[in-house]
């Protein structure tokens, strides 16, 4: 006999609050679901990367110094960690001593990475400057750089092969990776008011002997300034005395320079966050200054790949719209100093429905995690 409809109901009620219970308690655990394959962090394996790099020169400037562990929900990763060389001399030698010593904690053996910033091997290595597997043994190699692909395409075609795999921004790269490391509401500036924007660009370059690229940046800038009011804070065509008295600033490191950097930018109603190389996924820090500060980027550089990471198409604005031509960019730009409505378009529109957890997977999942779930899925390949 068939139970009554309102007990099997109440079967069902009571049935429905177990599996929230259980969903719930899943969460607390942090497992997580995979292809309809439940996977806890039991599941899964120790993934310890080894980075070698000089954190002085590349690490603090280009925001890959890290170190410590990393909350990663990758199948078949368990826990995700990243060991420096954080010294300041001798790096190599330094990162053997700290793999041995954080080996010798391990009773289960973990899967081990060997990560080199290839422009510090470059330069305590012998070419073609591959991994020295013996002195700093590890289940699998890779370089890493973020630095252009044409600006050191001899160095990368010559030692990259030599490795397991290598990092950098090409869009086809065993780990592709971007310079911004993802979105932290914390380090928005305040927007300022409009009335107190100055009604003109910001540049910024210092690495000027490089400067033009393929870009033509300086060039462009140049025939800008003939049009416009623009002031360029860094080494290169430094504006003398901006009436302002705006000017870059420095501080006690990386970060600070960086923050001081986008509030100096900030006075400005839009910001020249001009490449000097423009390749595939080569999308630098500027593009997020800009955005970060609190003014409007106008992009010069790989549109395709720097569309794919802001938060919305009219968050900057596109050189590569109006032909890479000045001209055509200057008289967009002048109807958006007159038409403030329109301009704030691009300065507030994106922020109204703005998620930061949405977007490219280069945002929304960190460089070590996707480094360790590399690491995992060519560990079982090759069991």
């Amino acid at each position: 006999m068939y139970e009554p409809l309102h007990q099997s109901m109440g079967i069902f009620q009571h049935l429905n609050g177990l599996i929230a219970l259980f969903c719930l308690l899943s969460l607390i655990n942090d497992e997580v679901f995979i292809d309809g394959r439940e996977i806890s962090r039991k599941d899964g394996k120790e993934v310890v990367i080894f980075h070698l790099i000089d954190n002085e020169k590349w690490g603090e400037v280009d925001g890959s110094y890290l170190q410590g562990s990393f909350p990663c929900r990758v199948q078949g990763v368990s826990k995700c960690e990243i060991v420096s060389s954080d010294s300041k001399t001798d790096f190599f030698n330094h990162l053997v001593q700290k793999h041995k010593t954080r080996m010798n904690l391990f009773t289960n053996s973990p899967i081990t990475v060997s990560l080199y910033n290839i422009h510090t091997w470059a330069v305590i290595s012998k070419s073609p400057h591959g991994p020295d597997k013996r002195s700093l043994p590890a289940n699998l190699t890779m370089a890493e750089s973020e630095e252009s692909t044409l600006r050191f395409q001899r160095l990368f075609q010559k030692s990259f092969p030599l490795f397991d795999g290598y990092s950098t921004t090409f869009p086809y790269s065993t780990v592709p990776r971007t310079y911004f490391s993802g979105w932290n509401m914390s380090e928005f500036h305040p927007l300022k008011p409009i009335s107190n924007l100055i009604h003109g660009a910001v540049f910024v370059a210092s690495t000027c002997h490089r400067g033009d690229g393929n870009t033509k940046r300086m060039a462009f800038v140049k025939e800008l300034m003939t049009l416009m009011r623009v002031d360029s804070l860094g080494k290169c065509m430094n504006t003398k005395n901006v009436p302002e008295g705006i000017k870059l600033e420095f501080g006690r490191n990386a970060k600070e320079n960086l923050y001081l950097k986008q509030q100096a930018i900030s006075n400005y109603m839009f910001y020249l966050a001009f490449e000097n190389t423009n390749e595939p996924g080569y999308v630098t820090e500027k593009v997020f200054d800009g955005l970060l500060a609190g003014t409007v980027p106008i992009y010069l550089g790989s549109s395709e790949d720097c569309r794919k990471l802001i938060p919305s198409s009219k968050a900057a604005i596109f050189a590569s719209d109006y032909n890479n031509e000045p001209k055509k960019l200057f008289d967009y730009l002048n109807y958006l100093m007159i038409n403030l409505t329109a301009y704030e378009e691009h300065r507030v529109g994106w922020r109204k429905n703005f998620d930061p957890n949405q977007g490219s997977e280069l945002l929304t999942k960190s460089w070590p995690c996707r480094i360790c779930e590399w690491a995992s899925q060519q560990k079982q390949m090759k069991r």
